[in-house]
């Protein structure tokens, strides 16, 4: 993903001296590598992606990753305000350049709504729609491991054959589900009303400016994401989805502004 994957800690939700099978034990505060006598074997429920990603950025008083927690949201800060700058330059040189607004003025109010937007979006919400891609790469890896097809699961389970792999699964879901479902129709709602737009305005844009922009947006993210998956690592990813942004805006802003 654009952001560093979750690694999730398992025990945030048990009592003390609970355990399960195969696992560290844990009991008066010590974990133990065997399991204790009367120790009633225990699998904690799993997490889902919104409880996964709350507690690796809030991990549990006296987990021991409080440090961790308090650099990964150093880290998201870091990620907003280099999104947020990426389109702010990205809008005044829209601006400026392509719509030659400089001796009218330029329109503060939508430079203000594409700052706010892209800061929050990439910085916040990439951050974590990302982390969860690695997910599906496994499910898939345990799907083919339970089939006929175990072979082929083992071979991809290789970390030079999982990297690709997943770097094709996180570009798939990022390109076919992520920018189309939730991405470009964020971007069209929230910018347009942050610069005063009605509701009924707003539901003819989405009608008139989805199609055209989430086919531009294929055309420009999907081989940017494919190396951006595969080749960048994590902690990196957001960073190079903001300088990226820059052109992306650009051309975004062409599509929505000059359609017709």
């Amino acid at each position: 993903g654009r952001g560093p994957a979750l690694r999730g800690h398992a025990f945030g939700s048990l009592g003390r001296g609970s355990c399960w099978p195969g696992a560290p034990w844990e009991e008066s505060g010590r974990l133990l590598p065997e399991r204790p006598a009367g120790c009633t074997p225990h699998r904690p429920r799993r997490a889902g992606p919104a409880t996964a990603l709350a507690s690796s950025l809030w991990p549990a008083r006296g987990s021991g990753d409080e440090s961790c927690a308090m650099g990964r949201l150093l880290g998201v800060g870091r990620d907003v305000l280099l999104c947020g700058l990426s389109g702010l330059a990205a809008d005044v040189a829209c601006q400026c350049v392509v719509e030659q607004k400089v001796d009218s003025g330029l329109d503060l109010q939508r430079t203000a709504a594409v700052t706010t937007f892209t800061g929050l979006y990439i910085g916040i919400v990439c951050n974590g729609v990302y982390s969860l891609y690695p997910k599906f790469t496994d499910r898939l890896l345990r799907i083919l491991a339970s089939s006929r097809h175990r072979g082929l699961a083992v071979s991809l389970s290789t970390p030079s054959s999982k990297g690709l792999l997943s770097g094709a699964v996180a570009t798939i879901l990022d390109n076919g589900v992520h920018v189309p479902g939730l991405y470009i129709p964020s971007y069209l709602i929230s910018v347009n009303l942050l610069q005063g737009a009605s509701w009924s305005q707003v539901q003819t844009i989405m009608r008139d400016e989805w199609f055209p922009a989430v086919s531009s947006c294929l055309g420009f993210w999907l081989p940017f994401m494919a190396v951006n998956f595969s080749l960048v690592p994590a902690s990196h990813r957001v960073r190079a989805v903001a300088f990226a942004n820059f052109g992306w805006t650009v051309i975004l802003d062409h599509i929505t502004h000059h359609t017709h």
